[in-house]
């Protein structure tokens, strides 16, 4: 069993929320919800209560916690709406008897079921992209976000605003026309460039003219295409460097 998500799956979960099963009667002694490697960390908490009690037990069998995700993609919010939706279920649970649900229709935005972190974290762990899984016929560049904060999973509109204010090319560099936004190593999005604007630098001697985006909009067929597709191999997730991707070759250009 593993003791981590990798990088992509942690990108792929945001908020999620999950329950703690005994493997020796499978019951469900715990509901939590978190973002990251949250879910592992109640085995290694110095705490006292029935949780840890139980755990502790589980562990001096040779057994397992068990493990799922029930739900995930969520911000903090929502989590937390679920999450107490779950427990409350379950604190009801022997006033009712469950049998199969007759629900014809996938819960709204559900893609995977309830799955175990291995599971989980199997379904999303991928491969680092190399250059020959793009195109020679698109003008892509890749973007690092330069950013610890998750706010950006959640929001389009904060990916937008760096993207408008990662830099400026130079006037003599060829402009993509597709910007790829890299989060810890992993593509984000993907936003075709409408419009560049001309900036212009002058100092004592000269003045040099840069490019900027002025106008972005999200390409939903890339997006689909390279969202959550790692790019390690390409561009170190801490770099601080961008990364051009024209007609099949990789340049690593000046961002001012």
């Amino acid at each position: 069993m593993i003791t981590r998500f990798t990088e992509n799956s942690i990108i792929q979960l945001r908020y999620y929320v999950y329950i703690l099963v005994d493997p020796r009667n499978n019951e469900v002694f715990y509901v939590g919800k978190g973002s990251g490697n949250r879910v592992f960390m109640h085995e290694s908490e110095d705490r006292y209560g029935e949780k840890n009690s139980i755990i502790t037990n589980i562990q001096e069998s040779g057994a397992e916690v068990k493990k799922y995700i029930v739900y995930s993609g969520m911000n903090e919010a929502e989590a937390f709406a679920v999450e107490a939706g779950i427990i409350n279920l379950i604190n009801t649970a022997s006033s009712f008897h469950f049998t199969k649900l007759t629900n014809e229709q996938t819960p709204h935005n559900t893609f995977l079921p309830c799955l175990t972190v291995d599971e989980y974290d199997a379904h999303y762990s991928g491969k680092s992209l190399e250059m020959s899984d793009f195109p020679d016929s698109e003008k892509m560049m890749l973007v690092n976000l330069k950013t610890k904060s998750m706010q950006v999973l959640y929001s389009q509109e904060l990916i937008r605003n760096k993207l408008l204010f990662f830099g400026s090319i130079s006037g003599n560099q060829e402009r993509p026309l597709v910007l790829l936004p890299v989060f810890r190593g992993f593509i984000v999005g993907a936003y075709t460039v409408l419009e560049w604007k001309v900036e212009e630098q002058t100092t004592k001697r000269t003045t040099r003219q840069y490019y900027v985006p002025n106008t972005i909009e999200i390409n939903d067929a890339l997006s689909e295409r390279y969202s959550h597709k790692c790019v390690s191999s390409i561009m170190k997730p801490n770099s601080q460097k961008h990364k051009i991707v024209l007609f099949g070759k990789t340049t690593q250009i000046s961002v001012v």
